[in-house]
């Protein structure tokens, strides 16, 4: 869902979560379980790594 969430490489672990993430409590499940896994791979694999590979690391996080 587009504009749902944000997980941004400045301020790695926050997570803002906006107006669309609400629509219902399983979109909002997915939304935090989805950004928390783009938190541990900005952790994991630092912030340059994860913006230069978005596709693959995307693609892991909707898994």
């Amino acid at each position: 869902m587009p504009f749902a969430k944000i997980a941004a490489p400045e301020d790695i672990g926050r997570i803002d979560l906006l107006p669309k993430a609400f629509v219902d409590e399983e979109q909002l499940l997915r939304t935090v379980i989805h950004e928390g896994c783009h938190v541990k791979q900005f952790k994991k694999y630092g912030s340059s790594y994860v913006q230069e590979n978005q596709m693959l690391i995307k693609k892991i996080a909707y898994s």
